[in-house]
């Protein structure tokens, strides 16, 4: 029984010692295959290390070259030149301090003027620079690739302004000189400014005007708000309308007949006393009187009064309905002679001036209703008072000599929009004087303004627009 038990205990080691020698050889059989599938793995694993290292590398030089851009298109912005070279210098010196050297081995640097993007003011000058080079492949090399990458780097930068970001006010009631108010609880120049090349002086109501501004200096209530009285305005519009009297028909006239001012002097002859309907170019030699209603039709009609005045007589000038006239008051200086509108009439009505200054683009007085020849600087002045005669006018009213009282009404055409604009040397508003300044209309009625500057500039720096 002894040797039966022993027998049987080496045999279960001898099964061991062979279980033992297999399991052996299979793990040192699986140990050899993951070599060569390492070795395998080992080459998109440092194929994608190097890329991504030198993809690195190529944002790093981008961003070191939009750098120099940026300041390469403030450098030529700053120094705003459109002539020459200088622009392209200047950029080139910005972008060389920050390693980029134009012409040293594939590196460029280039700047020039061009198109302002969208969203930049208008009339505005920007520059372009744009810098470039070639980096070669080199870590990359591993996954196969060879040859070159092209960096590039673009800025576009804005010059600086030159002050036209200034608020503007559409003017109404414009002075050569002095513009003086006393009372007028009727004066309305909301929607616009007046404007005195000399000095403006409110009492009472003043003019209740957006914007008040004035060469000299603006006292009292000329503005509906005190912080919109600007004194010593230096930045003043040019007269639009003076160049205008180059386009006053030439006078042909011999002589002036005059209204008799006494029982004794000889009445007008016919042809200074009219009514019924003109046309085209009219003119008229000495004062003219109406006996009835006169009826401007056509566009851009011209009457024009050499050395008279034009005495409405209770009776009314105007424009039909779709034409539209200027009244021209020219000749020379000196004399008895008169040269504005008046209403001589007696008993009840008054006369009325019912105009639509031009709109067309190729009128010589577009725009104007009343033009008083600049030239002229006597028997210019007169005073308007109890609506005789009644102003309806839409456009502007040019005396750019006279000093005129106002105590009357100053209104729109009846056929016209809500546009009146008063130029005058000297303009006194008193009591119930009503002059009211809507300028709104005038941008329907196709007619200019003339624009002051109420608020200056803020001078643009140059700067990154793109």
């Amino acid at each position: 029984m002894q040797t039966e038990a022993g027998n049987s205990v080496d045999a279960d080691r001898l099964a061991e010692g062979r279980l033992m020698r297999f399991l052996r050889r299979f793990l040192h059989q699986q140990l050899a295959a993951v070599a060569p599938m390492m070795a395998l793995m080992l080459i998109p694993i440092v194929g994608g290390v190097a890329y991504a290292v030198e993809l690195g590398s190529w944002q790093y030089i981008q961003r070191s070259a939009q750098n120099a851009a940026d300041s390469a298109a403030l450098a030529a912005a700053i120094v705003n030149s459109n002539t020459g070279t200088t622009s392209q210098i200047e950029a080139r010196a910005a972008a060389s301090k920050l390693g980029f050297v134009n012409g040293a081995g594939a590196e460029t640097v280039t700047a020039a003027s061009v198109a302002c993007p969208v969203g930049v003011r208008a009339g505005s000058t920007c520059f372009e620079a744009v810098v470039g080079t070639s980096v070669p492949f080199s870590l990359s090399g591993v996954l196969g690739f060879s040859g070159n990458q092209t960096i590039r780097a673009r800025a576009v930068a804005v010059a600086a302004g030159g002050g036209s970001g200034a608020l503007t006010n559409e003017v109404c009631v414009w002075t050569f000189n002095n513009l003086q108010t006393n009372g007028t609880p009727d004066a309305d120049l909301s929607g616009c400014a007046a404007l005195s090349n000399g000095n403006m002086t409110c009492t009472g109501n003043g003019l209740d005007a957006d914007f008040a501004v004035a060469a000299g200096t603006v006292s009292g209530t000329c503005a509906s708000q005190t912080a919109n009285n600007i004194s010593g305005q230096t930045d003043l519009p040019s007269d639009p309308y003076a160049g205008m009297v180059n386009s006053i028909p030439a006078n042909t006239c011999s002589t002036y007949p005059q209204a008799p001012s006494g029982p004794r002097d000889p009445a007008l002859p016919g042809t200074n006393r009219i009514s019924g309907s003109r046309t085209g170019v009219v003119k008229l030699c000495g004062d003219v009187q109406l006996t009835g209603n006169l009826t401007l039709t056509g566009t851009a009609t011209q009457l024009v009064i050499y050395n008279g005045k034009l005495d409405l007589n209770r009776f009314t000038v105007s424009t039909a309905t779709g034409a539209s006239a200027t009244v021209i008051f020219s000749g020379t200086n000196g004399g008895v002679y008169k040269h504005y509108p008046v209403d001589n009439g007696t008993g009840s009505g008054s006369g009325v001036l019912n105009i639509q200054a031009p709109t067309n683009a190729g009128a010589a007085f577009k725009g104007v209703a009343i033009y008083q020849d600049p030239r002229i600087t006597t028997g210019v002045d007169f005073t308007y008072a109890g609506n005789k005669p009644a102003w309806k006018i839409t456009g502007a009213i040019y005396l750019p000599k006279s000093s005129v009282t106002f105590s009357g009404i100053v209104d729109k055409a009846d056929n016209g929009a809500y546009c009146q604009i008063l130029v005058a040397y000297n303009v006194t508003i008193n009591g119930t004087g009503k002059i009211i300044g809507d300028v709104g209309g005038c941008t329907t009625a196709g007619i200019d303004t003339p624009d002051v500057i109420v608020r200056p500039a803020i001078a643009d720096r140059p700067k990154l627009v793109q």
